[in-house]
């Protein structure tokens, strides 16, 4: 018997060997059906998208860009896309779906912060194809998925890129000190090459889901960043409510709440050298075993409510809500014990967390509690409105374009929000050799501290008229430089274009004609 037993053990073991490689051949296939299958279905909600800049706007010059979008909602005709692409300025666009039907779109929402926005369409628009709706699952977002990337790479329809998701915590990519950057959030990176035109793009699992929204890539390697959908789900969710009520969603529909700072994730060898005690630590790592860091204010812009309360270098314990009262009661005192707080809900630690909890209270008071240089601190803010500190309205004079500084160009440039910014110098402040991003303080002595001061001053004084214009620059913001231009009236339009927040078109209001000369 023993024989016989070490007789068969070849052929049991080259068996067993077999029934192993076709189990892994039959799950390889099965794998390839399902990405077959999800590809399918994804690319009949894949669209192209082509934007018209038709005014130099906040960061943005006029001009044409083809990026990618893809179907949320076929119902209520919603499409995803980064914030890039929509812009927050004046546009036209249109998109060109699968069987290159072309249909107009609308601009519906664009974040004021995170790199996601969403155009509208008309559903009767679409008539001689059934568009796929893409489902959003942010939850499938985890290290060492496959992904796939749908979307119009090089401006190429259809391009189908490979990676493997290698991290969930990228800190948000830098694009430049005079362009749009993301902040207050992780981002997943993975290698997968992506390019221009590939902007907006699902990135799907197996499912035919989009676990993460494909946002920016590096020109030095193959590395390109996703933006993570939890917040993106939020606003949909928002939106969709409001048009399945029959109503006109508006801005204001996705509450958004800041306190003017720029965190970023350290991890706790950093953190140690910047202050933070022993116990802290333990505290942290007791309450979330799989922590590795906290969040560190990185930035206050000035003008905002923290500014002049917070610091660079704090570390960020925890974020709760308060009243207006105990607001008032915690000016002049901490509205927590001098102990640390326990357990796992009083920690705040990740970017979600801290946005949860503004993004439901703008106009709200929070108290805020860091850790500067080892000792405890806390701060009573109130939220401010991240929605008010966006440009809504552009002068157009002279050739030249100006609008309010909005946030993410204060954030840049380490200036106060609400000035005046020069989008593009044109004719009439070219001439003076004032180039675009200035930042104008005073016309013919007059203080313009934001738009609308600016527009009074200007239509005070007749065409030709040479008057004094005093401006900053953002590289050199300490030096208030002059300029002497001459008003121009003749042979360029004046108009002011103002965003209604319901419809998404911008109105044109002619301005009134000059006042005679002196």
């Amino acid at each position: 018997p023993s024989l016989e037993s070490s007789a068969l053990t070849p052929a049991v073991v080259a068996g067993g060997a077999a029934v192993v490689a076709l189990a892994a051949w039959a799950v390889r296939q099965k794998r390839a059906v399902d990405w077959e299958r999800a590809l399918e279905r994804v690319s009949h909600g894949v669209v192209v998208i082509r934007v018209s800049s038709v005014l130099a706007f906040d960061m943005n010059d006029r001009g044409f860009s083809v990026a990618t979008g893809f179907v949320v909602d076929r119902t209520l005709g919603i499409i995803m896309t980064n914030r890039h692409v929509i812009t927050t300025g004046p546009v036209t666009a249109d998109a060109v779906l699968f069987n290159n039907e072309e249909i107009e779109l609308t601009p519906l929402y664009a974040d004021p912060e995170h790199d996601f926005g969403f155009f509208s369409y008309n559903t009767a628009d679409v008539k001689f194809m059934r568009l796929q709706q893409v489902p959003l699952a942010p939850s499938a977002a985890r290290v060492g998925l496959e992904v796939r990337v749908v979307g119009n790479d090089a401006g190429e329809k259809i391009s189908i890129l490979s990676g493997t998701i290698a991290r969930v915590d990228r800190a948000a990519p830098s694009y430049g000190p005079h362009t749009y950057n993301d902040n207050n959030t992780f981002y997943c990176s993975c290698a997968s090459n992506t390019s221009g035109g590939s902007s907006g793009s699902p990135v799907i699992n197996s499912a035919g889901q989009a676990v993460v929204l494909n946002a920016g890539t590096s020109t030095k390697s193959a590395s390109s960043y996703y933006l993570p959908l939890d917040r993106p789900v939020r606003a949909l969710r928002l939106l969709q409510k409001v048009l399945r009520a029959g109503g006109q969603p508006g801005r204001s529909t996705v509450s958004r709440g800041t306190l003017g700072t720029i965190l970023v994730h350290r991890a706790f060898g950093e953190l140690r050298r910047l202050g933070l005690r022993r116990e802290t630590e333990a505290a942290v790592r007791s309450a979330l075993r799989r922590e590795t860091g906290m969040l560190v204010i990185d930035q206050v812009v000035p003008g905002c409510p923290a500014h002049g309360c917070l610091e660079s270098g704090d570390v960020l314990l925890s974020l709760h809500g308060m009243s207006e009262a105990q607001a008032t009661e915690a000016q002049a005192a901490s509205c927590y014990a001098a102990a640390a707080p326990r357990g796992r809900r009083q920690w705040c630690t990740t970017f979600l967390a801290m946005e949860e909890l503004l993004d439901d209270r703008p106009g709200q008071w929070v108290c805020v509690r860091v850790q500067r240089g080892g000792v405890d601190l806390s701060v009573p803010l109130r939220v401010a409105d991240l929605h008010a500190l966006s440009a809504t309205a552009v002068l157009e004079v002279g050739g030249c374009t100006l609008h309010m500084l909005s946030y993410q160009q204060a954030r840049n440039w380490n200036m106060p929000p609400g000035r005046v910014v020069v989008a593009f110098s044109g004719y009439m402040l070219s001439n003076a050799c004032v180039p675009s991003r200035a930042v104008v303080t005073e016309l013919n002595a007059v203080a313009t501290p934001d738009l609308d001061s600016f527009s009074r001053a200007l239509l005070a004084l007749p065409d030709g008229a040479r008057v004094p214009l005093k401006y900053q620059l953002p590289y050199s913001q300490h030096q208030e430089r002059v300029a002497v231009i001459t008003v121009e009236r003749t042979w360029f339009a004046a108009e002011r274009y103002d965003l209604d927040d319901i419809s998404g078109q911008w109105r044109c209001t002619k301005l009134p004609p000059p006042p005679p000369p002196p």
